[in-house]
């Protein structure tokens, strides 16, 4: 950690951050040995902790990601020893395949991205993390052990930061903190224009069945709710048919409007949007339709790949992506492919769609997939056997939606016959599905 700390600071002198003389300051009140270099500079106030989270995340070119939504299971954690956590500041969050994603409170840190290697033998993805979601989460997986660490070091600050806990607290006594109030006032000032009936009101976050093949998206879909326009803008979301991409991005919108009073939120399928533009340039209202689409706190579009082609519709949404950015505000885009894969767009667009985040919604697993059947049972207040929604979810494995319309089929069939859902049953109304599992 001491070559990461020294690294980090001559970097922060070459980019005129900070003088030399702070650095050899930070270094001699540096009390443990371990300690990371950046939070004794936020202490002493040679630099704030945004400007320090923007000087790594540019420099790593990685994304910063906030950890309060993240719950870390047992198997990943134990993934990376404690001892190693601690010396490096850092904490496994999630495992696809090979590929194990670790918040770092410093990605400059080389020597620990190596040992890692050596330690899990998986491919390993940095993330960037504050150090004070480091410590909160080193607490919870690690107990009294991470509470030491966070002990040792919140004497050393003189004002602390204020907890998740507490600020959710807060919101529901309806008191705001000064540097809140203009924000909450503009919110109130546009509660007449909010336009939050385009959002499918079903797709909530806690309807949608999290995984380890989505808990990534899931977690960036949180933060962006939580902080709209903060950290990840835009953010785009990608993946195959069916696996709650819509779902997702209109829990995004659903959670804002619902936190936010007065928060005017837009969702729309680019053929709306398209169809709109077009009937607002037929009958000369094209001002009415920058404003509906531009003067929002969010916009959601779904679908974008059905801009391609259309130079207009794109020219439009390229102005209104400009000043919906320009004013800080969230733009969520949904997509069946990652920017780079949109042909038939401009480039200007793609280089915004990627100047965010962008995360992927991969194909769940057999227990994701019983999962989401047993939560759609639920919802119809039906049961049906395990066995039963055991074949649907071997027989379908790669799109949510044909897997939720094969069980409600099933559904429909049993209330109109009256015949209880079997095995053989399912096979005969879905033959065609369960055949192509035969075949394949």
């Amino acid at each position: 950690m001491k070559g990461a700390n020294r690294k980090l600071g001559e970097l922060l002198i070459q980019e005129d951050i900070i003088t030399r003389q702070q650095l050899e300051e930070a270094l001699r009140e540096k009390h443990p040995t371990d300690e990371f270099l950046g939070e004794v500079l936020v202490r002493l106030q040679y630099i704030t902790e945004d400007e320090l989270i923007g000087f790594l995340a540019r420099q790593c070119r990685i994304p910063h990601l906030k950890l309060s939504n993240f719950q870390v299971g047992a198997e990943v954690a134990s993934l990376i020893p404690e001892k190693v956590c601690r010396e490096y500041k850092l904490i496994p969050i999630d495992k696809l395949g090979t590929l194990l994603t670790v918040a770092m409170v410093n990605p400059l840190d080389v020597a620990a991205l190596e040992k890692l290697k050596k330690t899990v033998e998986l491919r390993i993805k940095p993330i960037l993390c504050s150090w004070g979601d480091f410590k909160q989460l080193y607490g919870k997986i690690y107990g009294s052990e991470g509470k030491t660490l966070k002990q040792a070091h919140e004497a050393e600050i003189d004002e602390p930061e204020e907890s998740f806990e507490e600020t959710e607290q807060r919101e529901e006594q309806g008191s705001a903190s000064p540097a809140e109030a203009p924000a909450k006032k503009e919110r109130a000032e546009k509660k007449d224009v909010a336009r939050n009936d385009d959002l499918i009101k079903r797709f909530t976050f806690d309807s949608f069945v999290v995984a380890e093949a989505n808990s990534f998206t899931y977690a960036l879909a949180k933060s962006v709710a939580e902080a709209p326009g903060v950290e990840y803008n835009p953010l785009f979301i990608y993946g195959n048919t069916g696996l709650g991409k819509t779902h997702l991005s209109n829990a995004i919108g659903n959670e804002i409007a619902h936190r936010e009073a007065g928060a005017a939120v837009v969702y729309a399928p680019a053929s709306r949007f398209i169809d709109e533009m077009l009937d607002a340039v037929e009958h000369e209202l094209m001002k009415e339709f920058r404003d509906r689409y531009g003067d929002v706190d969010v916009l959601i579009v779904d679908d974008i790949q059905f801009l391609a082609g259309r130079t207009r519709a794109q020219q439009e949404f390229f102005n209104i992506f400009n000043v919906i950015h320009g004013r800080g505000k969230q733009i969520v885009l949904v997509s069946d492919v990652p920017p780079k894969k949109l042909e038939g767009l401009e480039k200007r667009l793609i280089s915004r769609f990627e100047g965010g985040v962008v995360a992927c919604l991969e194909e769940p697993d057999f227990q994701t997939r019983l999962t989401i059947l047993r939560q759609c049972t639920e919802i119809a207040g039906t049961a049906v056997a395990d066995e039963v929604l055991g074949s649907l979810a071997n027989a379908i494995t790669s799109n949510v939606r044909e897997l939720e319309g094969a069980l409600k089929k099933l559904l429909a069939y049993s209330s109109l016959v009256g015949h209880e859902i079997t095995v053989d049953l399912a096979q005969e109304i879905l033959k065609h599905l369960f055949k192509a599992v035969e075949h394949s």
